[in-house]
């Protein structure tokens, strides 16, 4: 072999030993990350504990809402 393909085979296996490495590090950290994101679902971290105890003001707005129609039918039909 000549001296050049010697060194290009060199770079080739450093080359690829390199993409392994690399390859097999982003796998152990989307698996670590994969496992913490179920934890923290398991653990109820992304629980909505903000919108039932709005939602009870909103139905009220809603009750009134449509109380105030009721009366303004009532009010604008003349009774017999």
């Amino acid at each position: 072999m000549k001296e050049i393909d010697k060194v290009h085979l060199l770079n080739q296996i450093i080359f690829m030993s390199v993409i392994y490495l690399l390859i097999s590090i982003s796998i152990i950290v989307a698996v670590f990350f994969f496992l913490a994101f179920i934890r923290a679902v398991k653990s109820g971290q992304y629980d909505d504990d903000y919108t039932p105890s709005v939602r009870m003001l909103f139905d009220d707005e809603l009750i009134k809402k449509t109380s105030n129609d009721t009366i303004q039918i009532t009010d604008n039909n003349p009774k017999p």
